[in-house]
């Protein structure tokens, strides 16, 4: 077995002169990321075709399919985006309607949009406490599946022809889990393929303690994010495809649409040296983490306000143990104050920070110095808080107003009324968010991270939704989608939204 990156190691120390792409010429320059450019090549003889594999791209891409247990694997330079913009494409049919969870990301609405789908939502179910979404339940889908036959009525064998999909996301961003194999049994029964977008689960399946891989689970399409959670270069990822459903075939051909026609050798070298790194390490690593994560779970029960959410909760409340999520409801602060309180003093950043808890992400690559950097970063904190809330009162600050989550995917259901496409194509306008009400949304409204739409282009903007951003860019959190303008009129700070134009508001 030779590896891509030692074979670019070995070309870039040969005596091959490049009188071809890329223009650094493997040479290194004056500059911190010179480094690698020996190593960075373009197609040339002997380093294969991504698009077209037949060599050691071909070898790499079928190792990392026995690792996972795919029947084929494709490798991805253009991240998790480009996976689920051809999977969607792959089992499209054009103005057929997908069974989607509402709280996937963007690039899920993206390829909903370009193949003109009907997006027929699944809301994932509320963690009232943590003010989180949970998963996504086999009877939910059973039960949407079985609404749209008798709204359509169609006979169950005749559902397939208007359902093109059902994609779900598992793990959720804040690592909660869907009921993937109980999904998957559901849609086949159907005669429906399933797309999982397991980006942030590239690590499951490789510890008995872990959830089981989507993969391994009956999954059709599955897209894992290799360098969210494990070794491997921004931007990897990997889409393997199972089952009789969906044409492999299918899928290259609309990589070759998503993903680059110049997918760079580095990034595949990243992805082929993680495969090689799990293959070789087994367990261990993750038994290292799991201990350390035990330690700083144990650490955190003594905490009187702060509070971590349990790894397990419960059916499709089960968290992935690889997240860390601080709730700080109750405590009189936000999670954006902790997450730049642990950023300013201690210097640890987090992954995200949503209105009332903080996020944060553990991999193989974890040491013990920065688990017991934050769980005493945690224990000072909360001790912090305790004085605090002695000396002003017990009032928590952020009351019991919903998470980003529980309140856009639970409660808060937007009405539709036009298309994605129609209103992303339509002529627009941008409205002060306070004149915004009866107006329909021409773009995506979300916090990023994690890239989850609270409002999707065709949906109507209410004065709730209004509301609830109102109080989100009080706390100080940037929404993409909300457009600040400054000095507007009486010298005041004002927000606008970007809306179909020619519309009548609400009176």
């Amino acid at each position: 077995m030779s590896l891509l990156a030692e074979e670019l190691k070995r070309y870039g120390e040969s005596d091959f002169y490049p009188f071809h792409m890329p223009g650094h010429k493997r040479k290194e320059m004056r500059t911190p990321v010179s480094k690698v450019y020996p190593l960075d090549i373009t197609e040339i003889d002997g380093f294969d075709d991504l698009h077209h594999a037949e060599g050691i791209l071909k070898e790499a891409q079928e190792r990392a399919a026995k690792l996972y247990h795919s029947e084929k694997t494709f490798f991805l330079v253009n991240g998790s985006t480009c996976g689920l913009l051809a999977a969607i494409s792959a089992v499209a049919a054009r103005g057929s309607s997908i069974l989607v969870a509402r709280n996937c990301h963007r690039a899920v609405y993206h390829g909903i949009m370009l193949n003109h789908l009907q997006p027929e939502y699944l809301f994932p179910e509320l963690i009232e406490d943590y003010g989180i979404s949970g998963g996504i339940s086999a009877k939910q889908v059973e039960r949407g599946l079985q609404e749209l036959m008798q709204k359509e009525k169609l006979r169950k064998e005749e559902i397939s022809s208007m359902i093109c999909a059902v994609l779900i996301t598992s793990p959720s961003y804040d690592g909660i889990l869907s009921d993937v194999r109980g999904i998957c049994d559901i849609a086949h029964d159907f005669g429906i393929p399933v797309i999982i977008d397991q980006a942030h689960g590239a690590h499951f399946g490789f510890h008995p303690e872990l959830p089981e891989s989507a993969v391994t689970e009956g999954a059709d399409l599955v897209i894992h994010s290799v360098h969210k959670m494990l070794p491997a270069p921004t931007q990897t990822a990997l889409l393997h495809v199972n089952g009789k459903l969906v044409d492999p075939e299918q899928i290259r051909k609309y990589l070759d649409i998503y993903e680059t026609s110049s997918p760079s050798y580095l990034l595949m070298a990243g992805i082929d040296s993680c495969m090689a790194y799990l293959a070789e390490v087994g367990e261990a690593p993750f038994e290292r983490i799991l201990k350390y994560r035990q330690r700083l779970s144990e650490c955190c029960r003594e905490l009187k306000h702060i509070r971590i959410y349990p790894a397990k909760a419960g059916p499709c409340r089960q968290q992935e143990p690889f997240r860390f999520l601080i709730s700080v409801r109750g405590c009189g602060c936000s999670g954006s104050l902790l997450m730049d309180k642990l950023r300013r003093n201690y210097h640890l950043e987090l992954e995200m920070a949503a209105y009332d808890y903080v996020l944060a992400l553990l991999s193989v690559m974890d040491d013990r110095e920065g688990f017991e950097r934050l769980a005493a970063a945690l224990q000072e904190t909360d001790r912090e808080i305790e004085q605090r809330l002695q000396e002003i009162g017990s009032e928590d600050l952020t009351g019991e107003k919903p998470g980003v989550t529980s309140f856009f995917y639970q409660k808060y259901r937007p009405q539709q009324s036009c298309s994605m496409d129609a209103a992303y194509r339509a002529e627009t306008e941008d409205i002060l968010l306070e004149a915004s009400d009866g107006k329909t949304a021409a773009d995506f409204v979300m916090l990023y991270p994690p890239g989850i739409p609270a409002l999707v282009p065709g949906e109507k903007i209410d004065k709730t939704l209004i509301g609830m951003i109102r109080e989100y860019l009080k706390q100080g959190f940037d929404l993409v989608g909300i457009i600040h303008q400054t000095a507007m009129e009486n010298d005041g700070n004002h927000y606008t939204i970007r809306c179909v134009k020619g519309e009548s508001r609400r009176s």
